[in-house]
């Protein structure tokens, strides 16, 4: 009912009325984050963030900056407000929105110095890697135009400098870009302390590398790399491998044209010197079914598997 009404009166050209009404501390932004609280039932349905649509057109960026951190003050629920918001925000005309101004850039910031650490609890900083993940999918192309400020007390100045690895989207000595940024809060999260949060940032890594593959996009090969390599780093933890390599076994299941042969020799290699379980075998088999399985590393795994077959008995 209140979409219809929104529809009609802002036909009507009374849109600076309705969001007048929407943004005002009691107004419709503070009875929707309370509805959105209190009925999670009303999620999965649709029926609540429609209403941003209506209400909020043409005053997105000042709805994420300064409305909503007004009704949802902890991180964890503004970015699962966030979360829930940006799909449909990326599927309407709200998505041209954000790529005006400053928003998309100051949306980044924030973001990043979430995930980062800081203040913020397990629950938001992983919420945050979420939502930077989700920027860089609906986003692409301006994240790569954003230049981040390199003042070094800068969130993503900071995540430069604790990268032993230069980032292989933004190379240069110059700031880094938006894509850099949101790569380089999700690689330094693979390493972070707490496992929850390694989970959060592998998750979100494949999450990406399985839209981006699908549009032959840039991007692609880069985090198949960053996950291969964490694969191959993580060999001595059991969960974590196990957890990297079936979502790994996925992602080469569903993406046809991904460079197999990038992984397979140092997992070979690693499976000689380290040892071996039967999570690699079920590995092995995902990739000797792949069609982008060259001569030369068929061959290396032929090898690799005619030596387990005459002295292992398994």
């Amino acid at each position: 009912l209140l979409c219809r009404f929104a529809a009609a009166v802002g036909g009507a050209h009374a849109q600076p009325s309705l969001w007048a009404w929407f943004s005002r501390a009691d107004g419709g932004c503070s009875a929707l984050v309370e509805a959105w609280r209190a009925h999670p039932e009303l999620h999965a349905a649709g029926a609540l963030l429609p209403l941003v649509g209506h209400f909020g057109a043409g005053h997105l960026t000042p709805l994420v900056l300064n409305v909503l951190p007004r009704h949802l003050t902890k991180p964890a629920a503004f970015y699962g407000f966030l979360l829930e918001l940006m799909p449909m925000v990326g599927a309407s005309e709200m998505k041209e929105e954000l790529r005006e101004g400053e928003g998309l850039e100051r949306m980044l910031e924030r973001a990043a110095q979430s995930a980062s650490g800081g203040s913020a609890d397990s629950a938001a900083r992983g919420l945050a890697l979420d939502f930077l993940a989700s920027l860089w999918m609906i986003y692409p192309h301006e994240l790569q135009a954003i230049r981040i400020g390199a003042d070094p007390t800068t969130v993503v100045a900071a995540s430069r400098a604790a990268d032993e690895e230069s980032s292989p989207v933004d190379t240069d000595d110059g700031p880094l870009n938006g894509v850099s940024s949101v790569l380089h809060e999700l690689k330094r999260a693979c390493r972070d302390a707490d496992f929850e949060i390694q989970l959060t940032a592998h998750a979100a890594l494949f999450r990406l590398l399985n839209h981006f593959a699908t549009t032959d996009s840039y991007a692609a090969p880069i985090l198949f790399k960053v996950l291969a390599f964490s694969l191959i780093e993580n060999h001595h933890e059991p969960i974590l491998r196990n957890f990297l390599s079936r979502n790994m076994q996925l992602a080469l299941a569903m993406q046809p044209r991904i460079p197999v042969g990038v992984l397979l020799k140092p997992l070979v290699k690693q499976a000689t010197l380290y040892g071996y379980n039967n999570t690699d075998f079920d590995f092995f088999v995902v990739l000797a079914k792949h069609e982008r399985l060259g001569l030369r590393h068929a061959l290396l795994m032929l090898q690799f598997l005619g030596k387990v077959c005459l002295n292992d008995a398994l």
